[in-house]
């Protein structure tokens, strides 16, 4: 009972997240990109961050990552910034950052397997949901270090400990599903993902 990326093309579609089937390395992939405020890419200085959803193992193995999120090939602080990013996912669920030795990439994934399951709307929403939240959140920390050396998580915008921000969060995004569902005929709010 493997996914295909059509079937998650198709939750997407449900969940209003603008995507696309692209080519990548002689496979295809989803693609999407998302708005952010705090984050901020180093190389073309916009708040946007893009996404890739894959397939592996003939759909038994889902990963999702957010690729070259930062570039830190050599540099005074290397040791600081691995650590922080280690830190990181000692903090928090579900995602990982890997870094790329070869060309400094540091990237964001997510990856389990599917096996015999199917990946459902709700988990995928909060795969993406997660993955934004810990890029938003950590942004200033990542970056600091990268540029001082200096590991400073009181830059940390939602705090994992502070359980009041976080559930706040949560709060407001279960408002968004809630109205996006209670809305006939009106006009919806906008999709979030690709900008058009």
């Amino acid at each position: 009972m493997a996914m295909t990326l059509q079937e998650i093309d198709v939750l997407l579609t449900e969940a209003e997240i603008k995507h696309e089937i692209v080519k990548r390395s002689e496979r295809e992939v989803i693609s999407y990109v998302y708005s952010l405020k705090e984050y901020v890419d180093g190389e073309d200085g916009t708040h946007k961050a893009q996404f890739f959803i894959t397939l592996e193992e003939e759909g038994e193995y889902i990963k999702i990552i957010a690729p070259k999120l930062y570039v830190y090939k050599e540099g005074p602080h290397k040791e600081a910034v691995l650590q922080v990013l280690l830190q990181i996912c000692w903090k928090t669920k579900l995602v990982e950052y890997e870094y790329d030795a070869s060309d400094g990439e540091v990237r964001l994934i997510i990856e389990f397997p599917l096996e015999d399951g199917k990946l459902t709307k709700k988990q995928l929403e909060r795969c993406i949901r997660g993955m934004v939240g810990i890029i938003e959140d950590y942004h200033q920390v990542i970056d600091s270090v990268m540029r001082s050396g200096v590991i400073d998580f009181d830059l940390e915008k939602n705090k994992v400990g502070d359980l009041g921000a976080m559930t706040g969060l949560l709060r407001e995004f279960e408002a968004y599903l809630a109205a996006k569902k209670a809305e006939e005929g009106g006009t919806k709010p906008p999709p979030v993902g690709l900008e058009e």
